[in-house]
Parts: C-alpha cells; sequence; structure tokens
C-alpha cells in the first residue's frame, strides 16, 4: 500500500484563473457570476515589506485566488474538484483509488 499526501499550503496563490473561469463556465456557473468574480481578481497588486517603512514596490498578481476573500474557499473547491475528476479516470488503470477525508 502507498500513501500519498498533497500539500496545498500554497494553492491559493498558484491556482491558474483563466483554467478557474473556465471550469465554472463549464459547472454551469451564470456567465454574469463569472464575470464579476474575474472583475474581483483583476488589477490584484502586492508588495513586500521587509521593515516598517512604506512598500515602495508593488507587483500585479496574475496567479490564485484572493486571500481571505469569502469566496476563495468556495472557489478552490470547485476548481480542486474539477481537476481530481478530470484526472481520476487517467490513472485509474493504474489501481490507483482515491479516498477523501
Amino acid at each position: 500500500m502507498y500513501t500519498c499526501f498533497i500539500d496545498l499550503s500554497k494553492a491559493y496563490d498558484s491556482a491558474d484563473r483563466q483554467l478557474a473561469w473556465q471550469i465554472l463556465r463549464s459547472r454551469g456557473a451564470p456567465k454574469k457570476i463569472v464575470d464579476l468574480i474575474q472583475d474581483l481578481h483583476q488589477g490584484t497588486t502586492c508588495a513586500m515589506q521587509a521593515d516598517h517603512s512604506r512598500p515602495d514596490s508593488w507587483f500585479d498578481v496574475i496567479t490564485g485566488f484572493k486571500q481571505g476573500d469569502v469566496n476563495a474557499p468556495l472557489l478552490f473547491n470547485i476548481y480542486i474538484d474539477t481537476i481530481v475528476r478530470v484526472f481520476e479516470p487517467l490513472v485509474s488503470h493504474l489501481g490507483i483509488t482515491w479516498q477523501y477525508k
């Protein structure tokens, strides 16, 4: 028996947004809702601060879901569920089974 654990600690930050929007549409989310969620994620910027001074260097964030956003857990769950559902049949012939907890 083999066990595989997947570290999802950086998962929110690395999710492909364009793929997420496609997944939402394919799962039947209304276009207006998907467009609204996309708009909320556009123009996201971030800065790093090494000391107590104001950050002066901002950069665009083009991947991942917004940390602290109430929609982020739902978006991520839909995203990862779809990936697992697509991946599962591709490995079933190898005798790999999925157990969720």
